[in-house]
């Protein structure tokens, strides 16, 4: 199989490009998202200029904070056809409970770092509750999934407006994967220094 080098400039053009576009996150359609005022929103309903609730740069691993961040950008991706996408299943208070994302989808971990959803191993990985209690991940699968996929960022840019809650965990957007991609964020704990408050 032949692989292909990309020149370094045309990367880097790509990554500028990237890096200016809405920080994006990929959820079925249903997904809940925690608002501003605490209430529940299912992620597709919620429009620009509505507050959800965001990670305070204020956290720490043993006491999370929350603020509030005014959705910049919200709409959805028709399926015109059955996808696949990550199915997780993860231990909640009243039982079990299940995220639908796109495999690239980044959560935030019990760790303090970030990882995508084929990143993660369940019984190893656990997931951060909206009040920071770690949670297990029971199960990762790849299922066929035929809704409309929807996407929402805060108005920020690279920042903890972009750490959000959805179905009880917190979860970040496709930005940090831009920043991944591009080594400015690495692997660098969000409680130790809260990389994504910097200027880049």
């Amino acid at each position: 199989m032949l692989k292909y080098r990309i020149n370094p400039m045309i990367k880097f053009i790509l990554i500028f490009i990237l890096s200016a576009l809405p920080a994006l996150a990929n959820f079925a359609w249903d997904t809940q998202v925690k608002m501003a005022n605490r209430e529940l929103k299912i992620i597709h309903k919620i429009g620009r200029g509505d507050e959800i609730a965001d990670l305070d740069s204020k956290s720490t691993m043993g006491k999370i904070s929350q603020g509030s961040a005014v959705v910049g950008f919200s709409t959805s991706a028709p399926s015109s056809s059955i996808t696949k996408m990550i199915y997780i299943g993860f231990e909640a208070d009243k039982g079990l409970r299940t995220i639908v994302v796109s495999d690239d989808q980044v959560f935030l971990t019990a760790s303090g770092k970030f990882k995508r959803a084929k990143e993660l191993s369940p019984y190893i990985d656990k997931l951060l509750s909206e009040t920071g209690v770690p949670l297990n991940i029971k199960s990762i699968q790849y299922n066929a999934y035929a809704g409309d996929i929807h996407y929402i960022s805060s108005e920020s840019d690279l920042s903890p407006d972009n750490c959000f809650i959805a179905n009880g965990v917190w979860v970040g957007s496709h930005k940090f994967q831009v920043y991944w991609d591009d080594g400015s964020i690495g692997k660098a704990d969000i409680f130790d220094d809260f990389p994504l408050n910097r200027k880049l």
